[in-house]
């Protein structure tokens, strides 16, 4: 990538052409001017995500791309480097790793001034300090800014995802109980039907009322073992079918945790005879299986409607009107949003809420991105068949929330880094390196901390609150 080049005059000319450092004197810029030239051809990396800087690198001409990878390569951005700029002056000023890949998609010309006399430079030339940190400032910003874009955008998949599992089994349920429901009710009209042609006498038709009545007054046997359920169910299916009732064994579960026993239908047996009890137990198992079916109905449409309060509450707060945030309402909430990777990873979740919380004012970012950072990095160090704990509560007015798993840890080389913007321990692909980051951000807004400890037997992360948070926008 080194050529021949330019010589002195040409790198000063250049250079003094751009935008970053109008109004420094040439004096100042002829140190620039002394530093080698180096060419990068198209498709070349001016710097790769997860280097460390130890060169400025200012490109006067060419056009270069920037993208972060996830397994395949992920464009961000594409930038014209018709007005030239500088690579790498983020990186020597933060120390951090670069998070992004600079690559040059047309032949881009560059003066190279090492590390060492980077920092001389920047001790000696006050107006070229000033330039470049000038830059690096208002890079910085738009970086932050899209930092916290793409964390919302993953946050939102966190949301979406948790959306579609936990709609997915209420709306299903109901849609099967619907089903059932339109049958029973086909099924009773054709009984009603040949009840009318049949006829019935008064004592009949008030045994199938008693029937019904005490039917469904019974509770639903929720909490019935297995064990006891099937013993149920076989009593039942064998009285029946030594009654000659038709498909007993079809009616026998519905019946039986409903309460029904086969002392219950000895009614029946009186009234019709054994030949002829088929219709009435199929119209009061058809009347009892819809009242399941309302219940199972009733049961699903609660969950949805739970969760869509849960979804109004995480995303309604911190939208930049001031608002009193009930703490524990704000962590169930997000719990309930990332209950479906809580069953997927088979994890045991405690969940201890403390009394008399006081409320936090909340005009700064949501604080529900902070649960969900904390909960997912949680859910993901425990794995499979992992533990995970939730703990909120208050010492002299003072807030705070602990997310704790049963994980191997965080290794020591990597615990200062933890907050580290682009710092992830997950594996390739897996982790943006931006969650916590972007916690410890917010929660810092609010005038608090986060802090964590760590060792073989897990790691607990703790938000602390204070009573009267003062934002740092203020």
């Amino acid at each position: 990538m080194n050529d021949v080049g330019w010589d002195r005059d040409e790198k000063l000319s250049k250079i003094r052409s751009m935008e970053v450092f109008t109004g420094v004197s040439d004096a100042e810029l002829s140190r620039l001017a002394e530093f080698p030239y180096r060419r990068y051809p198209v498709g070349s990396a001016i710097l790769r995500e997860g280097d460390y800087s130890h060169e400025l690198v200012i490109a006067v001409s060419g056009s270069v791309r920037v993208y972060r990878s996830n397994g395949d390569k992920t464009e961000l951005t594409h930038v014209r480097t018709s007005t030239p700029s500088l690579v790498g002056d983020v990186g020597l000023l933060s120390g951090l790793i670069c998070p992004v890949t600079i690559e040059a998609t047309d032949e881009v010309h560059a003066v190279v001034v090492d590390e060492e006399s980077f920092w001389q430079i920047m001790t000696d030339c006050r107006a070229i300090r000033k330039a470049i940190l000038r830059s690096t400032a208002a890079r910085a910003t738009m970086r932050e800014g899209m930092n916290l874009r793409a964390e919302k955008l993953a946050s939102l998949g966190t949301l979406t995802a948790g959306l579609m599992h936990e709609l997915n089994n209420p709306g299903a349920a109901a849609g099967r109980a619907a089903a059932q429901l339109r049958e029973n009710l086909n099924r009773m009209h054709a009984i009603a039907g040949n009840f009318a042609e049949k006829g019935h006498t008064k004592e009949q038709g008030r045994c199938i009322w008693e029937m019904q009545e005490m039917a469904l007054s019974k509770k639903r046997v929720a909490y019935m073992n297995t064990l006891d359920q099937s013993d149920a169910e076989e009593r039942l299916s064998q009285w029946m079918e030594d009654n000659h009732v038709k498909e007993g064994w079809r009616m026998a579960p519905t019946l039986a945790i409903s309460g029904v026993t086969e002392e219950d239908l000895e009614c029946l047996k009186a009234q019709f005879g054994s030949s002829n009890m088929s219709e009435p137990l199929a119209w009061m198992e058809a009347m009892v299986s819809s009242m399941q079916m309302v219940d199972t109905i009733e049961e699903s449409v609660g969950r949805v409607s739970a969760l869509v309060g849960a979804v109004k509450t995480y995303t309604h707060e911190g939208q930049g009107q001031s608002e009193v945030v009930d703490i524990n309402r704000s962590v169930f909430s997000t719990v309930v949003i990332m209950k479906h990777k809580i069953r997927e990873r088979n994890i045991s979740l405690t969940k201890e809420f403390g009394d008399e919380i006081p409320g936090i004012n909340s005009a700064g970012s949501s604080l529900n991105q902070v649960w969900t950072n904390l909960l997912d990095n949680a859910i993901d160090a425990a794995g499979e068949g992992g533990m995970v704990g939730v703990k909120t509560w208050h010492e002299e007015g003072e807030i705070f929330v602990s997310i704790r798993d049963n994980g191997s840890g965080i290794p020591v080389e990597k615990q200062a880094r933890i907050f580290d913007p682009f710092f992830t321990t997950k594996p390739s692909g897996v982790g943006t390196g931006l969650g916590l980051g972007i916690a410890h951000q917010i929660v810092t807004e609010y005038g608090g901390e986060l802090h964590f400890s760590t060792g073989t037997d897990g790691t607990e992360f703790v938000v602390h609150l204070p009573s009267t948070p003062q934002s740092s926008r203020d």
